[in-house]
């Protein structure tokens, strides 16, 4: 099985909900600093060409600045920084849980994983003892020494026995894709 820690790398790289939870850590950041700055007013810079042809042509040309200096808005730039701010912490918190459950989650998968290896094992074990006893008890129900019933019962159990094999199988495969999809591999 993979080494969690390269796991965990793969995740934090390559899992597109991280991806987004970090997005939106980097928007609500930039919003914040967009509010704050709103205390220090602006600087815009203008500029304009206009023809007219009329009667009379003549073309009007502007430059310009213009500087935008906040003198009182009633609390209301300092309250949007603060709330910017608020989301800010909010997303990263999202993030940090997000990022926890999602490496809880790869090692619960990591400990499933060889859990199903030896289920694996075991069913294979227990595939090939029932295959045994129901060819042995196929040969003694030609020779007139078993009951019908004892081969059928023989059957069963080798088919139950298989049914767990590919049971087993298919919980490792569905573990392994889920790893797949947390550390973001996509075919």
């Amino acid at each position: 099985p993979p080494d969690l820690t390269q796991l965990n790398e793969a995740m934090l790289g390559n899992n597109p909900e991280v991806k987004l939870y970090t997005k939106n850590i980097q928007k609500n950041a930039r919003l914040y600093d967009a509010a704050f700055s709103a205390h220090f007013g602006s600087i815009d810079a203008y500029a304009a060409y206009t023809h007219f042809d009329t009667l009379n042509s003549y073309d009007a040309k502007t430059v310009g600045l213009t500087l935008t200096v906040p003198l009182y808005s009633g609390g209301r730039t300092s309250a949007t920084a603060q709330q910017a701010k608020i989301g800010e912490q909010i997303a990263q918190e999202q993030f940090n849980a997000k990022v926890l459950a999602f490496k809880e989650e790869l090692q619960s998968l990591l400990v499933d994983l060889k859990r199903y290896e030896n289920t694996i094992t075991a069913k294979k074990a227990q595939l090939d003892a029932a295959k045994e006893t129901q060819n042995v008890l196929q040969a003694r129900y030609k020779e007139g020494i078993s009951t019908y019933i004892e081969v059928l019962d023989a059957n069963a159990i080798a088919l139950n026995a298989e049914l767990g094999l590919l049971e087993a199988w298919y919980s490792r495969s569905m573990a392994l894709n889920r790893i797949d999809y947390l550390t973001g591999k996509t075919q």
